[in-house]
């Protein structure tokens, strides 16, 4: 039986020699192809490394497939560069799938809405995916950028070990206990009322990454793994935010300047009434009692009448003033009218449950 392949038409060789003293041409010896064998083990040990990696980290391959087979949407990508995200942060969010919806899909998608303020984006745990809230009024420029942010730093929490959870929850709470007394802390803390402490340590690591500055030494270098300038993102923040403020601040104010007029047109109007009803009269009594022959001197009747004119007179600059203050007043209302018709818009623009304006 042959070890070997041969071609029947070449001669035969064979490693013995003819007792004729005529050799056959023998094969040489072949070397062990040591090189070989070092690839293949290297290949299995390194076959075996990567078995055991993606054993112990089943989520990052997850995200890794993800990110090598979704293409991401134009507008993630937009977001994603305006809010300085780190590779780091944009391998999660693109990992996370993020989805530009409009409001059928997201209140399909996101459908645990705060009970107070609107929902703008949300992170899914199953799935682990982004949702966002597609605001298209350029007055909001930037609000989106800020919850694409807001949202991927839930992504980003939901990844991390529950020891590196507990090590980031004490430097959040250290941070929310020096902004006890920040009104606009505050505020945005009472959105989220009634939430156990598991959904306020990842509240917190989202809404001060993406909304307050000067934080604590150890959270700014947690942050910047995740943004390569986050004071711009917060920036961004505070500018689309200020849309509002600034409408809330003129709102306010012309609320205040109409109720300054509608109680000073009240009290002059209430006056004006009164001193005409006297006026009134005084003029029957002047009159008819100077119809008698015997009323008195011309002189007298003289100063008299000019006593009742000079009281018409201040009478009618009063009516002259309650006119144009009710003339001011109907204008600062049309222009109060229309501000709450811009912060319906803008309401409209921001809250999915909310059909748009004029629809």
């Amino acid at each position: 039986m042959t070890l070997f392949s041969s071609d029947p038409r070449e001669p035969y060789t064979s490693p013995y020699t003819s007792p004729y003293g005529s050799p056959f041409e023998a094969e040489p010896p072949r070397r062990p192809r040591r090189g070989r064998r070092i690839v293949v083990w290297l290949l299995v040990a390194l076959a075996a490394v990567a078995a055991a990696w993606a054993f112990m980290n089943p989520v990052r391959l997850t995200d890794q497939i993800v990110v090598w087979t979704h293409q991401p949407q134009a507008a993630a990508v937009q977001f994603a560069q305006r809010a300085g995200m780190t590779d780091e942060a944009r391998f999660t969010f693109y990992a996370s799938v993020p989805a530009i919806e409009d409001r059928a899909a997201f209140n399909s998608s996101c459908n645990q809405q705060l009970e107070q303020g609107v929902t703008l984006g949300c992170y899914v745990p199953v799935g682990r995916a982004i949702h966002l809230f597609d605001i298209t009024d350029e007055r909001l420029d930037g609000m989106q950028v800020v919850t694409a942010a807001h949202e991927m730093l839930h992504a980003v929490w939901a990844r991390m070990s529950f020891g590196e959870q507990s090590e980031i929850s004490s430097l959040l709470e250290e941070e929310a206990a020096r902004l006890a007394d920040d009104p606009a802390f505050i505020d945005k803390l009472a959105l989220y009322a009634g939430i156990d402490d598991a959904g306020r340590a990842t509240e917190l690591h989202s809404i001060l990454g993406t909304e307050f500055t000067g934080l604590s030494p150890a959270l700014e270098k947690h942050y910047a793994r995740y943004f390569d300038d986050r004071d711009e993102l917060v920036a961004l923040h505070v500018t689309s935010e200020a849309v509002f403020s600034a409408l809330q601040t003129q709102s306010e104010a012309l609320v205040a300047e109409l109720d300054t007029l509608r109680g000073d047109i009240e009290v002059d109007s209430q006056d004006y009434t009164e001193e005409s009803d006297r006026l009134s009269a005084d003029i029957d009594e002047f009159n008819a009692r100077w119809d008698a022959p015997d009323a008195g001197t011309q002189e007298q009747f003289d100063v008299e009448r000019a006593v009742l004119l000079d009281r018409q007179a201040t009478l009618d600059a009063l009516y002259d003033s309650i006119t144009t203050r009710r003339a001011e007043f109907d204008e600062k209302a049309e222009k109060l009218e229309q501000m709450n018709v811009q912060v319906d818009a803008l309401n409209a623009a921001i809250d999915s449950r909310i059909p748009p304006v004029g629809e």
